[in-house]
């Protein structure tokens, strides 16, 4: 009796228990998330101008820089941040349902981590497309038809920003030199107009 007892009262402190492992572990993993968005608002204006610096290089041509168009860029990559976060986040929570429905517990590591990294590679990319003056909504568009490097892209800044103090720095910097190359060499590669059907409005550009 003892026993049955005992056992019927640990079920409250072990339900217990395990809402807060839950309720811990999504947070984490929401604070993961708005960290690295957070890291790229900040250093938005150093990766801007990285982006540009980089078109002038392998272009060979110097680009007009104004206050104007900087501060363009740091309310759009507040967008992007924001939208890719919500995004990535819901990504997240339909991996983990569909993988613990149907039982494959043993893949949503690996689909969380590809979610996560592709949004992270986009928000980085979008310096890029932006520079090439499309909208919001034609970056996302371009971007999805080349999925593998918005995945390689977010995989080198998700690894450098785990780098203690110079990570945060470094990171982005390097993430963004890269994705520039990569974009740039697809512009001369393919034709950008057939793919990016989506038309611009001035409000994506704000």
């Amino acid at each position: 009796d003892n026993l049955n007892i005992n056992s019927v009262l640990d079920l409250p402190l072990q339900a217990a228990a395990l809402a807060q492992g839950v309720v811990s572990e999504n947070y984490r993993v929401f604070f993961d998330s708005s960290y690295k968005y957070l890291v790229l608002i900040v250093m938005e204006l150093i990766i801007f101008q990285v982006a540009i610096r980089t078109i002038e290089i392998v272009k060979g041509k110097k680009e007009v820089l104004t206050v104007g168009l900087f501060a363009r860029a740091q309310v759009r990559m507040i967008k992007v941040a924001a939208m890719n976060f919500v995004l990535e986040n819901i990504g997240t929570f339909i991996v983990h349902a569909v993988t613990g429905l149907l039982g494959f517990e043993f893949l949503d590591g690996p689909l969380v981590f590809f979610v996560q990294c592709f949004f992270l590679g986009h928000t980085i990319m979008d310096n890029y497309n932006e520079i090439q003056q499309l909208g919001i909504k034609e970056s996302y568009h371009f971007s999805k038809h080349f999925p593998g490097v918005s995945f390689g892209i977010g995989v080198v800044l998700y690894v450098l920003l785990l780098i203690p103090i110079i990570g945060p720095l470094v990171g982005p910097i390097a993430a963004c030199i890269a994705a520039t190359l990569v974009m740039y060499q697809l512009d001369v590669d393919k034709d950008r107009a057939s793919i990016v059907t989506t038309p611009s409005t001035e409000s994506e550009l704000v």
